[in-house]
């Protein structure tokens, strides 16, 4: 039996496990925290879209509590077809505009810090803007008067 941990899918002292030795308490070891790891990456490195019942009054943004905004953000591409590096990208497409825009929503509505939401600035910064375009989007989306 021989088994093999593949190069991207390593882990720190896990070394390619092959031949047919003996079983030992170290290999085991390394076998069960390989397996262990690999579980674990599939798990958190696989977002599953699911159903949000819960929308914002205003806007047609499903409320996400406690998300982080680079999730929030790949959520709403995902919404789009398109991905969260088009909606962080310069492109000036509608689409893509359209999807950024309802992101930004997304994040003012759903993201805190500190307990508050996120200001202009942070979102200027998150999503590589100038804060005067994240007041047009938030204008367009009818939530800044």
């Amino acid at each position: 039996m021989s088994i093999s941990v593949p190069w991207r899918k390593t882990m720190a002292g896990a070394k390619r496990l092959v031949g047919e030795q003996a079983p030992t308490p170290r290999r085991d070891r390394l076998i069960e925290m390989s397996r262990r790891w690999e579980r674990e990456h599939a798990r958190t490195h696989a977002p599953k879209p699911r159903p949000i019942p819960i929308v914002h009054e205003k806007v047609n943004i499903p409320i996400l509590p406690y998300t982080s905004p680079i999730t929030i953000i790949q959520l709403v591409g995902f919404w789009h077809g398109i991905t969260a590096h088009e909606i962080l990208s310069d492109s000036r497409l509608i689409p893509i505009v359209e999807a950024r825009f309802d992101a930004i929503v997304a994040v003012r509505i759903n993201c805190r810090i500190a307990g508050k939401r996120p200001g202009l600035m942070d979102l200027a910064r998150q999503f590589r803007r100038d804060h005067t375009s994240i007041i047009s989007a938030l204008r367009q989306r009818g939530l800044r008067g």
